[in-house]
C-alpha cells in the first residue's frame, strides 16, 4: 500500500505563502519606513543561498535545511549572494595577516593552480578548489613522494568541506623554520584566522579513533593548535557517536590537552558539520 506524503513545497511557493502572510500586516503600515523595512525582509529571504548547492531560500520555512538539496546548514550559515564572498574576502584577509608573522618566507598559491598527478596517476581531489591556498614548498615536497601526496589529497578534500560555507583554507608547509632557522612542526592549516589540526577517521577507523585522534592532536607531542576539525568517514558512526568519544577523553583525569579552542565536527553518515566549543564539551 502506497504512502501518502505531502509535496515539498517549491522556493516560489515559500515566498508567495511568506507575502500572504504578511500583507494584513503590511496593509496597516502602508507607506512608512516600518513597510519597506519589511518588505527589505522579504527580499533577503528570497535572495539567502544554500552554500552546498547554490539555490535560493528561506531558511525560516525550512527549519535550517535546503529544500533543494536537503541538506542542513543551520541558520548561521545562510548568506546573501554578496554577504557570502564578503565573508569569504574578509576571511582570506585573516589569513593572509596570518601568514605574515608565522610564515613570512612561504608562498601560498591558489590550489586551482597545481595539478595532482604524477605520471599516470591521478589523485582523489575535488574539481573546484576555490577557497583552499597551498603552501608552495608543500605541494613541491608532495609531488616527490606519493604518500606526501596522498596526506596532501586527503586534506584538501578535508578543506573543501568547509570551503564550501565560505571558509578560507590555506594549507601549510611540513616544516617551518624558527627564529635559530631550525626547523620545527607545523599546524596543518589556517581557518579563517585561526590555526587548525586536520584529523580523518577513515571508513575502518571505529568509534575510539574518534577520541584518539582528538587527543592525539592536543597531545604534548603533537600539539600545534587549540582548534581541531575532525572528519569521520565510517558509516556506521553518528554525531552523537563521535561526541561521547570525545567527551570520554575530556573527561579523562590523564587528559592533559585543556579545553580551550574550537572542534569541528563533519560526520560523513548524517551528512553534517556541526562547530563546538571545546570547553563545552566536558
Amino acid at each position: 500500500m502506497c504512502e501518502w506524503r505531502p509535496r515539498l513545497k517549491t522556493d516560489e511557493e515559500i515566498i508567495a505563502a511568506f507575502k500572504e502572510e504578511m500583507a494584513e500586516d503590511l496593509a496597516t503600515i502602508q507607506g512608512t519606513d516600518e513597510q519597506q523595512a519589511m518588505m527589505d525582509a522579504i527580499d533577503a529571504a528570497e535572495t539567502g543561498i544554500c552554500p552546498y548547492c547554490g539555490r535560493a531560500f528561506n531558511a525560516k520555512w525550512v527549519d535550517g535545511k535546503c529544500p533543494v538539496c536537503g541538506k542542513y546548514i543551520g541558520t548561521d550559515n545562510i548568506f546573501k549572494k554578496e554577504d557570502f564572498e564578503k565573508y569569504r574576502a574578509e576571511n582570506e584577509r585573516k589569513n593572509d595577516e596570518v601568514i605574515k608573522t608565522k610564515f613570512p618566507n612561504e608562498i601560498f598559491l591558489d590550489a586551482n593552480n597545481f595539478e595532482f598527478k604524477k605520471g599516470d596517476r591521478i589523485y582523489d581531489v575535488p574539481t573546484d578548489l576555490t577557497g583552499i591556498k597551498i603552501s608552495q614548498s608543500r605541494y613541491y615536497e608532495a609531488i616527490k613522494d606519493d604518500d606526501k601526496m596522498e596526506i596532501l589529497a586527503k586534506e584538501i578534500r578535508q578543506a573543501n568541506i568547509l570551503t564550501e560555507k565560505g571558509d578560507v583554507i590555506y594549507l601549510t608547509p611540513e616544516n617551518n623554520k624558527n627564529e635559530n632557522k631550525q626547523k620545527e612542526a607545523t599546524p596543518d592549516a589556517i581557518r579563517n584566522g585561526s590555526i587548525f589540526e586536520f584529523k580523518t577517521v577513515t571508513v575502518d577507523g571505529n568509534r575510539n579513533r574518534v577520541g584518539k585522534n582528538f587527543r592525539d592532536s592536543r597531545s604534548v607531542r603533537h600539539f600545534q593548535s587549540e582548534n581541531v576539525f575532525i572528519s569521520i568517514l565510517n558509516p556506521d558512526i553518528k554525531m552523537a557517536d563521535a561526541l561521547a568519544s570525545i567527551h570520554g577523553v575530556l573527561s579523562d583525569s590523564n587528559y592533559t590537552g585543556g579545553t580551550e579552542g574550537t572542534l569541528i565536527l563533519h560526520v560523513v553518515s548524517e551528512n553534517e558539520t556541526k562547530y563546538f566549543k571545546i570547553k563545552d564539551l566536558k
